[in-house]
């Protein structure tokens, strides 16, 4: 069947370690396109963290932002699909792990909220390696607590990052007894989003949109939050620099996120030819 979608995860996917995209890889991605195959971002990350990937690749009509609690248009900018958190669930959470040292940070409105205390301190939460999309993609909120208390808007995604995996395995513990969708992108945050809400979920909903059947899907990740993708998509790949567990759940294993595994992924399947490993 040939594959009509291809939906990629970004950070450690498609992005190098040096958080590029490689003129190759987007080489190859240009050509699927024109060749008549859609492909789509499938990412953790909000629309104004998007601004530079999307520059380097115009071609790229649609995103699956929020680990799949927006479905969007780049061309139109136009939200095709949401399943967001509402605020009395945000402060549940955000009540049930008071006492906790964390950087809470709500996704919504196309950009991300958070307290201006913990952008001054971002080595506390382990994110100094990620200071500059930090500092061009957060608004720091004077007083936090006050504006998730008056906030009336829902969220698409709640990212929580602690100082330690102990602190961040125990407040997992706590908002797990909810019922929301949490997965873990680092040993150290919390990524939470509705009950149900998923990347799989994300893009089920555009292949909804687009009529496009699930064995028509290839679906490529490396982390914790593409599983539910994986798990969807009729051919699954998962990088050679992906978790064991991603590993297990995919069909295929690809080059690694610094050896432009996407391409890789994307012309060997499409020339017929067997990836660096198959599952058995």
């Amino acid at each position: 069947m040939p594959i009509k979608l291809i939906a990629s995860d970004l950070d450690g996917t498609l992005l190098d370690s040096n958080k590029q995209i490689t003129e190759y890889t987007r080489t190859i991605i240009r050509n699927s396109v024109r060749q008549g195959v859609i492909f789509a971002f499938c990412t953790g990350r909000i629309s104004n963290e998007l601004v530079e990937i999307v520059a380097e690749l115009p071609e790229i009509r649609y995103a699956i932002t929020c680990n799949g609690a927006y479905v969007i248009d780049l061309l139109t900018e136009k939200v095709i699909h949401n399943n967001l958190i509402p605020m009395n669930n945000v402060r549940n959470i955000y009540k049930s792990l008071a006492g906790f040292d964390m950087m809470f940070e709500l996704y919504a409105d196309g950009q991300v909220y958070t307290d201006e205390k913990c952008l001054a301190d971002l080595n506390r939460y382990g994110l100094l390696y990620r200071k500059e999309l930090i500092y061009n993609t957060r608004i720091g909120i004077k007083d936090f607590s006050d504006y998730i208390r008056k906030r009336e808007e829902p969220v698409g995604k709640v990212n929580i990052s602690f100082n330690n995996q102990l602190v961040r395995d125990q407040a997992k513990e706590i908002v797990s007894r909810y019922p929301y969708d949490i997965t873990c992108q680092k040993p150290i945050n919390l990524e939470i989003n509705r009950e149900g809400v998923n990347k799989g979920y994300g893009l089920r909903k555009l292949a909804e949109f687009l009529n496009i059947e699930r064995n028509e899907i290839m679906a490529i990740g490396d982390n914790n939050n593409d599983l539910s993708m994986l798990h969807f998509a009729g051919v699954s790949v998962a990088m050679d620099n992906a978790i064991d567990e991603v590993k297990r759940a995919a069909d295929y294993v690809t080059m690694s996120n610094d050896e432009n595994g996407v391409a890789f992924a994307i012309e060997n399947y499409n020339n017929q030819k067997l990836f660096i490993c198959i599952k058995e």
